[in-house]
This record gives structure tokens, C-alpha cells and sequence, in this order.
């Protein structure tokens, strides 16, 4: 999920967080420590597990499950309230470290992990009303994610995950997102 803070000054906070109530939890705070100098870290993790029952004698429970969590850290320019009273631009330079596991019980038992690093740059283009009571923004991080470090102890399991993993290590991504905030200028 792409931060937008929409800093107008310094001294300026940001705090977001979001779920999905069942496997998702971002948690997103930031600090504009200098006029047009904006700061932020962010946590998230996800996970999603399945489980099948096979019918037939012996009764197995087949279970996969999939874990994920990145810290995520940026810094940029924004331009400031003064100059530009109600359209927001912010600039970051963004990094994240995350890891992945994967694991499967049952008849088969199995694991593939292994980390990965994003590396992006993301603009944040904004309006906020006069009255501070509305916010809008577009935002596009642009980066490239590499995943490394592996680690597999059954590779015909997960043979085509290890197949893409082992021909390429490195994607280009463009991630979009829109924001809308409504509430007092404290708290949107």
C-alpha cells in the first residue's frame, strides 16, 4: 500500500493504518522533521492459510500456508503550504525489506522462504480544501523488487514457484493507488 502522507509543513504527523480483519495489518507513521522534508516507516504482514481433508483411509489433513511481512522506509521532498496552499506534491525515495515462507504439512511436507528488497521512487500529487475538511490524492510508486536468499527443501513441490524464482530475480512494477480523506484537520 503506498503511503501519502500530503505533509503541508513541519512538524506535521502522519499515522495510517488499515486491515483487511482476517490476514492483513498496514501500519504507516510519519514526520515532516523540516519545511519540505518528509519522513515515514511502515510495517506490514499478511497471511493466508488453506486446509483440505482427504476422504480416504488413512484421513489427512493437507495444510498450506503462506506468511509475509515487509518494513517499508522512506524520505522525499513535499512542497510546503506556503508555497502551494491546497495542491499537495510530494516526492519519496522508497525502500522495502520484506520475507516470504511458505509451507505445506500433511502428505507432503514442505518449505520455500527467502526475502526480497523493493527499491522505488513514489510521487504523491494532491488537493486539499480550504477548510481542511477534504483530501485527494494519486499516487505511483515506481520500483523494482528482488527477491533472494531462498531457502527450499522440496523442490519438485514447489516447482514452478522455484522455476520463476531461479530464472529471474529481479521485476519492475508500477503500483497505482487513489486516496480520499475526509474529517478535521487533526484527523482524517
Amino acid at each position: 500500500r503506498n503511503p501519502i502522507p500530503l505533509y503541508k509543513q513541519k512538524g506535521d504527523v502522519y499515522v495510517d493504518a488499515s486491515t483487511n480483519l482476517f490476514s492483513k495489518v498496514d501500519l504507516t507513521a510519519g514526520v515532516a522533521p523540516v519545511n519540505g522534508l518528509g519522513l515515514y516507516a511502515g510495517y506490514n504482514a499478511s497471511g493466508y492459510t488453506s486446509r483440505t481433508t482427504t476422504i480416504d483411509s488413512p484421513i489427512i489433513t493437507n495444510t498450506k500456508l503462506y506468511r509475509g511481512n515487509m518494513i517499508n522506509l522512506g524520505a522525499g521532498y513535499f512542497v510546503p503550504q506556503d508555497i502551494s496552499p491546497n495542491l499537495r506534491f510530494e516526492v519519496f525515495g522508497d525502500l522495502g525489506l520484506g520475507q516470504f515462507k511458505n509451507k505445506s504439512t500433511g502428505e507432503t511436507n514442505a518449505f520455500f522462504n527467502g526475502k526480497y528488497t523493493r527499491i522505488g521512487i513514489m510521487p504523491n500529487i494532491g488537493y486539499t480544501s480550504s477548510d481542511q475538511i477534504f483530501s485527494i490524492a494519486y499516487s505511483l510508486r515506481a520500483c523494482n523488487i528482488r527477491f533472494h536468499s531462498a531457502e527450499i527443501n522440496n523442490v519438485p513441490y514447489y516447482s514452478d514457484d522455484y522455476k520463476r524464482y531461479s530464472r529471474k530475480h529481479d521485476y519492475n512494477m508500477m503500483e497505482h493507488a487513489v486516496m480520499a480523506r475526509v474529517g478535521s484537520e487533526a484527523v482524517k
